[in-house]
């Protein structure tokens, strides 16, 4: 071989290894962003599904508060409805007990004036044409039945400008808000 050729040889030679060297050094630098795209992205994906399971947690943590509000709500509605009963039924009591007419004709004298009408529920109209009108000393005129009342009557006075519920369902009304709470501790308890 001449030295020409030695010398090609030898460029060529020198090039390769440089040109290895250069692919070696691309190649690295190529599998270190790889590999720094990889942890960057995986890091990434490591707070998005950290991020993923903070919300899923609140949604189902807001989920159950939802439901334990929703729990709650119908067992407040299912209690009214036991307290509305229980009133209810003391309406009725009321009505059906032994001294019911002695009451009315005790209320009738209390708050009649005299020239009143007395307009009565029509359940309770032998009642009134018997023993409670006569309770009062005061002048009051039976007038119509009224309808709209289960029990007891609704005294109309100084010309038609006042009228006083004495119905039944009004006078335990007014006594409810007193008598709610002792009548939620006979029925559950004192439990909330």
């Amino acid at each position: 071989m001449s030295s020409a050729d030695n010398i090609t040889a030898r460029i060529i030679s020198d090039a390769e290894k440089e040109a290895a060297a250069v692919l070696e050094a691309a190649q690295a630098k190529t599998e270190k962003f790889t590999a720094d795209r990889q942890k960057e992205t995986a890091g990434k994906v490591n707070a998005i599904e950290a991020e993923a399971k903070i919300k899923a947690a609140d949604v189902a943590k807001k989920r159950e508060s939802a439901d334990a509000l929703e729990q709650r709500k119908a067992l407040l509605a299912a209690r009214r409805e036991k307290l509305d009963e229980a009133f209810a039924r003391a309406e009725t009591a009321i009505m059906e007990s032994d001294g019911y007419a002695a009451f009315m004709g005790a209320l009738l004298a209390d708050c009649a004036e005299d020239g009143g009408i007395v307009r009565v529920a029509s359940a309770d109209r032998q009642l009134a044409d018997g023993a409670f009108l006569k309770a009062t000393t005061k002048k009051v005129t039976r007038g119509d039945d009224d309808p709209s009342i289960s029990g007891g009557f609704r005294l109309i006075t100084r010309g038609g400008d006042m009228e006083t519920d004495c119905s039944v369902a009004s006078l335990v009304a007014a006594q409810r808000a007193r008598l709610e709470s002792a009548v939620c501790d006979i029925l559950w308890g004192g439990a909330d």
